[in-house]
């Protein structure tokens, strides 16, 4: 197996953790994390981008079918938590949140795995996006209510919500891509090679299922989180 694999089956056995690393400037970056976070990034804007050229009313296509979906099911959700008027740029950012990780989930069931795993296996990407998203919520809740966000730290519960929640976040997606990925390389150890293609099939499968719930999951609670912070806001609506 090459180093850039997140599991490698050597000897009968599984080895997590391992990635294609270069140092810079005292850091150890995961280049197969990066290169696969960016593979994934094209791939949604180049699909928005086709889209958009060939968006039409009277004919759309299955793709700009899927595109409208995606979006009217995030809009459905920001309108019931936060009321669109209320909060307008959340759709923007939800949707652009759901389709990277869909798309980084999706790359478990390409037969590159070995040379480009999904990104979103490597928890330093989930803890990255998880953090991103509560930088976002955070600002959002000190610019709309200050005095009462930095208010209720006075109940010590409240410091230990936001600190899990970006934990929380990130390793429910970490943890559900990697076991994949790990399965994948314990039906390549149990089955036969003449075998083992039926269960790796059938797993590969699977992971799109995984894949599309992760990113439903990963976007609603962002949402969810953005409700809380502008709880005030959205009541009035």
């Amino acid at each position: 197996m090459s180093p850039a694999v997140l599991l490698a089956a050597e000897g009968g056995e599984i080895h997590i953790g391992k990635h294609w690393t270069v140092s810079l400037l005292g850091f150890t970056l995961n280049l197969d994390t990066i290169i696969a976070t960016l593979v994934a990034g094209a791939i949604v804007i180049g699909l928005g981008l086709w889209v958009a050229r060939r968006a039409s009313v009277g004919k759309p296509t299955k793709l700009q079918i899927a595109f409208e979906v995606t979006k009217e099911q995030i809009e459905q959700q920001v309108e019931d938590n936060l009321g669109i008027r209320t909060a307008p740029w959340v759709v923007p950012f939800a949707f652009a949140i759901a389709l990277l990780i869909l798309f980084s989930n999706l790359l478990a069931i390409l037969p590159s795995e070995e040379w480009l795993p999904p990104p979103t296996a490597d928890v330093n990407l989930t803890f990255g996006l998880s953090f991103v998203v509560m930088l976002a919520v955070w600002f959002t809740a000190i610019k709309r209510h200050p005095v009462r966000f930095f208010a209720h730290f006075k109940n010590p519960m409240a410091i230990i919500e936001e600190i899990t929640k970006p934990i929380s976040l990130s390793l429910r997606l970490f943890g559900n891509v990697l076991s994949g990925v790990i399965m994948i390389q314990l039906i390549i150890l149990l089955f036969p090679v003449w075998l083992f293609w039926v269960p790796f099939t059938a797993w590969k499968l699977f992971d799109i299922f995984i894949a599309v719930l992760q990113a439903v999951i990963f976007t609603i609670l962002t949402i969810i989180y953005f409700g809380q912070a502008l709880a005030e806001e959205s009541d009035a609506h």
